[in-house]
C-alpha cells in the first residue's frame, strides 16, 4: 500500500535541492524575507518537487524495475 508513495517520496528526496536552486538562480530580482512570499515560495517548491518527482518515478524507475 505504501511503496508508491515511498518511490515517490526517494525521488521527492533526490529532486528538491534541483527545484530549490532552479527557482531561486532564476529569479529576477532579489529577495526578501517575508512571512508571506515565504509560504508562497515553499508551497511551490513542495509542489513542484512532488510533480518533477512523480514524472521522474514513472519514467525512470518503474521501467528499470521491470527490468
Amino acid at each position: 500500500m505504501f511503496s508508491p508513495l515511498a518511490k515517490v517520496s526517494f525521488c521527492v528526496y533526490l529532486i528538491h535541492l534541483i527545484v530549490i536552486m532552479g527557482g531561486t538562480f532564476n529569479s529576477r530580482m532579489d529577495l526578501y524575507w517575508q512571512p508571506y512570499s515565504a509560504t508562497y515560495t515553499v508551497i511551490s517548491d513542495i509542489f513542484w518537487s512532488v510533480i518533477v518527482a512523480t514524472i521522474l518515478s514513472l519514467l525512470v524507475e518503474s521501467p528499470t524495475l521491470g527490468l
